[in-house]
């Protein structure tokens, strides 16, 4: 039995690692969802700016960033600049 396998192909002339979101897009708007927790509990926060999300983090906890809708490619640029990824 054979596979057909789709090749996704960069853009020409983008650097290693750039992001660049090539697919369809099905939602408009991004939502961001933070997920704080320990061994004591968990909280989720539904927030609509990633500065909120930064600001509401506690470095004493686990943090979890869910985002849906990955066609916004500066968000996700901004939140790997500060994660340092």
């Amino acid at each position: 039995m054979s596979k057909t396998l789709k090749r996704i192909r960069k853009r020409p002339g983008l650097s290693p690692g750039s992001l660049v979101y090539t697919r369809e897009r099905l939602q408009d708007n991004v939502r961001l969802q933070l997920i704080v927790y320990d061994e004591q509990g968990v909280n989720f926060l539904e927030e609509d700016s990633v500065g909120n999300v930064f600001a509401k983090m506690d470095s004493t906890k686990v943090n979890w960033i869910n985002v849906t809708g990955l066609h916004d490619v500066s968000l996700i640029e901004l939140i790997g600049s500060r994660f340092g990824i």
